[in-house]
């Protein structure tokens, strides 16, 4: 039932706001892959230089990061989802152009979906993992 899982995994990254969402997505690849390549470790670098400073420069870095590793590549899906967390996507000298609605969700579930898969036989268990490390959803109350 991986279908199940990824569907969870999807449903999970639109309840949450995009910041919980990268944090997750980065907590999954970062649990499930262990040794990344160079460019791979770059993207993560960048993703958490922005979770620790999230300026428009550590962002657009975050994107430069992503190109560099791929979106074939779950660190690519997540530095690319920090681009489209916030601010504008247009070239940072061209007229603000803000990013499409869930955008931020959609990349970064793929980025956890894909580094689960990488080992197809555990995939299901390694879906699973992710879940369990989800953030529960902010309410109005909370």
């Amino acid at each position: 039932m991986p279908e199940d899982f990824t569907e969870a995994i999807n449903q999970q990254a639109r309840s949450l706001q995009p910041r919980a969402c990268i944090e997750w997505s980065l907590a999954c690849i970062r649990k499930l892959q262990s040794k990344p390549e160079p460019p791979e470790q770059q993207a993560l670098d960048a993703v958490e230089k922005w979770l620790a400073d999230p300026s428009d420069a550590n962002r657009r870095t975050a994107k430069a990061a992503s190109d560099e590793a791929g979106l074939r590549t779950p660190a690519g899906c997540v530095a690319l989802a920090v681009f489209f967390s916030e601010g504008s996507i247009s070239p940072a000298d061209k007229h603000d152009v803000p990013p499409p609605p869930d955008v931020t969700a959609k990349i970064a579930a793929g980025g956890i979906i894909l580094a689960a898969v990488k080992d197809p036989a555990n995939s299901a268990e390694r879906l699973q993992t992710c879940l369990k490390l989800a953030p529960k959803p902010k309410t109005a109350a909370s």
